[in-house]
């Protein structure tokens, strides 16, 4: 939604972008804190939340490693292509993903 040109960057279409990262940032929690729910016996609430505390601290650790990136990539590639080659790299994985 962000690399289309800049003149139909307008305040509503990036308002719409981020509500839509936002919804699938979130659901993407709630289902790998269900997962690990779902795997860890309902007797054990410690390892249960030994998992949620791995996931919550790896998650914050991809978090700085994607700023860097995320400033690495604008820098080489400027914000239109960074946009498409983190696309391209999420449908690449998606389609692997299919046939794996």
């Amino acid at each position: 939604m962000l690399a289309v040109p800049e003149v139909y960057l307008t305040v509503p279409w990036v308002i719409a972008a981020q509500a839509l990262s936002g919804i699938a940032k979130d659901l993407n929690k709630m289902s790998a804190k269900s997962a690990v729910k779902l795997l860890v016996p309902s007797d054990a609430h410690g390892k249960l939340f030994h998992w949620v505390a791995v996931l919550t601290g790896s998650k914050n650790t991809l978090k700085g490693v994607g700023f860097f990136l995320g400033g690495l990539l604008l820098a080489l590639l400027g914000f239109k292509g960074a946009l498409l080659l983190m696309a391209s790299t999420l449908l690449f994985i998606w389609l692997f993903s299919l046939f794996k």
